[in-house]
């Protein structure tokens, strides 16, 4: 069996604050390549395309890029198609209001760094079909450290790990209450129609439904079923927003794309409850959900947005004698984010440091009776 670990490779160093907020700040281009943090061969073949992700001013797009001859296909991320297509809900404006845009900026850095943490341990969990809780404290800190001092300084490390703990055990419960078996997680799809995103969770659950709707769940009024869900995973306890129910659309359709004989039953959102004495979680099935309807004409949308040309910068380089006679215009050069690509991938294959794990590296991955 085949287990992909999570590997990511920037091309410059971890920035002062998101990718995509650094990338609107300076103008500059952050391309990141990772693999799945857990993936059933099994049960899935792997997908066909390899995808990068790219943070540019604009926001979070991904990438194929064909060695052989050179062509780059832009996708634009669904979080980025949605959050220029949605409102902003006017709890999110009031908060950043009332902390202020630079504090909001460092906020969502930390969040999205306890978020990855969260990530990892569950991957762990799931490979290890153990929950090791003293794991906790040694990715906290690992994913402290990537934080720049102004963000640390928002960050209570004891609070962290005290709230990971919990958040952990309430998706052990979530494992046992409905049978998790995942197959899939963390894993970047790309859809023919110019969108791209990076799923949580695909995975079969255990299911109890009403033999008649109309009459109340009782023993003799129910069924047990298996379902294929994706699940979107959200560290946050304020519920959840309109956006949150096109964002599972969007990956419902890239998992129909990418595996069309797969069929996802259930999209649900998880996160976990504020509890004290016992694990709790909020489970909210977004299957029916009357705002996915908007996926659609928002992919639509979507497509204009990427018949914009793409964004340049300018470049310095080459060197000049002291006190001689120079053309500057070999010094500036203009390039666009699809050049940067290009060159960045031959810069890669001369180097010979191309990303590949071997077969052979991976260790046995957990059989899930599914």
């Amino acid at each position: 069996m085949k287990l992909l670990l999570c590997t990511t490779t920037k091309n410059q160093n971890s920035p002062n604050k998101t990718y995509s907020q650094m990338a609107a700040s300076n103008g500059n281009w952050i391309i990141e390549e990772i693999k799945p943090l857990y993936f059933d061969a099994t049960a899935l073949r792997e997908p066909s395309q390899r995808i990068h992700r790219l943070y540019t001013p604009r926001g979070r797009y991904y990438y194929t890029y064909d060695e052989r001859s050179g062509e780059v296909k832009i996708y634009i991320g669904v979080t980025t198609m949605i959050g220029k297509l949605i409102p902003k809900g006017d709890q999110l404006i009031d908060w950043m209001v009332s902390v202020g845009r630079e504090k909001s900026w460092l906020i969502t850095a930390t969040r999205a760094a306890y978020g990855t943490a969260m990530h990892r341990i569950q991957g762990e969990f799931t490979i290890n079909r153990k929950l090791d809780l003293d794991r906790v404290s040694v990715i906290a800190l690992e994913e402290y450290d990537k934080l720049a001092p102004n963000e640390k300084s928002l960050v209570d490390l004891g609070e962290w790990n005290e709230e990971l703990s919990r958040d952990l055990l309430a998706w052990a419960q979530f494992v046992k209450d409905y049978n998790f078996r995942p197959i899939a997680i963390e894993v970047m799809l790309a859809h023919p129609d110019g969108y791209a995103g990076t799923m949580d969770f695909l995975g079969y659950m255990t299911i109890v439904e009403k033999i008649d709707p109309e009459k109340k769940l009782t023993a003799n009024n129910k069924i047990e079923r298996d379902v294929l869900a994706a699940i979107d995973n959200k560290s946050g306890r304020k519920g959840f927003y309109d956006s949150h129910e096109v964002q599972l659309e969007s990956y419902r359709s890239l998992i129909h794309n990418e595996w069309p004989d797969l069929k996802v039953e259930k999209i649900y959102n998880w996160s976990p409850k504020d509890w004290r004495t016992e694990p709790g979680y909020n489970l909210k099935d977004q299957s029916n959900s009357v705002d996915a309807l908007k996926f659609q004409k928002i992919v639509e949308m979507a497509k204009i947005e990427l018949m914009k040309p793409p964004t340049k910068r300018i470049r310095f380089e080459g060197s000049v004698e002291y006190g001689a006679d120079f053309d500057y215009t070999k010094n500036v050069k203009e390039i666009d984010v699809l050049e940067y690509i290009r060159e960045y991938h031959q810069s890669k294959s001369q180097k010979n440091i191309q990303i590949s794990i071997a077969d052979g590296d991976l260790p046995e991955m957990p059989k899930f009776d599914i």
